[in-house]
């Protein structure tokens, strides 16, 4: 794409510095074909419907007060199975879709991620040569302004994957990083509980019914126009 709105998503992520844009835009399209366990996801959400519908990676449906959306990342024990390639894509496919609002474009979103359950049996799948390309996926190769990351019940598990990408993190994103153990307050102001499912302590949907509320929200994408309903 070369159409105004879609370049417009780079100047904002870089307040308007031309060069900085310019290279997020090179990297945006680089990524995309040295990631290809990623990407062909991406390109072909049908495949991933399993994944999509579980509940495991979702945007909730609207946003905070301030205009930021809330991205949210929970896995459960009975999704130990899925490739963690297919949730990284799940991710990828939702920054890619929001990226499609101005609101989200200047905005911004936070992301809240809950690891009691986490199982880390899919990592294994991932070569240490990987965690570079993901961390650059969001650092340097997505037009989003990076906002907070809020991390729920971390534990030894978490920290091997944090260690593992720590290494390549910029100061920037490193710092948008808040680690809350098993405390679930003042992730969000008590006004947008309404994004965050009950086990979070909000009063939106659960899980898997926001989650299909979302990838209603994506068929309108051609990715999916190969989608077989039941």
């Amino acid at each position: 794409r070369d159409d105004d709105l879609f370049l417009l998503r780079f100047l904002r992520a870089r307040k308007y510095k031309h060069a900085k844009a310019l290279r997020v835009l090179h990297k945006y399209h680089s990524i995309r074909k040295k990631f290809p366990e990623v990407f062909d996801k991406v390109y072909h959400p049908e495949s991933m419907r399993e994944v999509m519908e579980c509940g495991i990676v979702y945007a909730a449906n609207g946003t905070m007060k301030d205009g930021q959306s809330v991205i949210i990342y929970r896995p459960e024990k009975e999704t130990a199975h899925m490739s963690f390639y297919d949730i990284l894509a799940c991710g990828q496919l939702a920054m890619d879709k929001l990226l499609d609002s101005e609101e989200y474009q200047i905005c911004g979103g936070v992301t809240i991620d809950d690891f009691e359950h986490y199982d880390h049996e899919a990592m294994k799948e991932v070569p240490a040569s990987k965690y570079k390309k993901m961390t650059d996926l969001l650092q340097e190769a997505t037009p989003v302004r990076i906002g907070p990351f809020h991390i729920l019940n971390e534990g030894t598990k978490f920290d091997f994957m944090y260690s593992m990408m720590k290494p390549f993190m910029k100061r920037k994103l490193t710092k948008h990083i808040t680690l809350h153990g098993k405390s679930i307050d003042k992730i969000v102001p008590d006004h947008d509980l309404h994004l965050l499912p009950p086990v979070m302590g909000g009063t939106g949907l659960e899980p898997e019914a926001a989650a299909k509320l979302w990838v209603e929200s994506l068929k309108t994408g051609s990715g999916w126009k190969h989608l077989k309903h039941d």
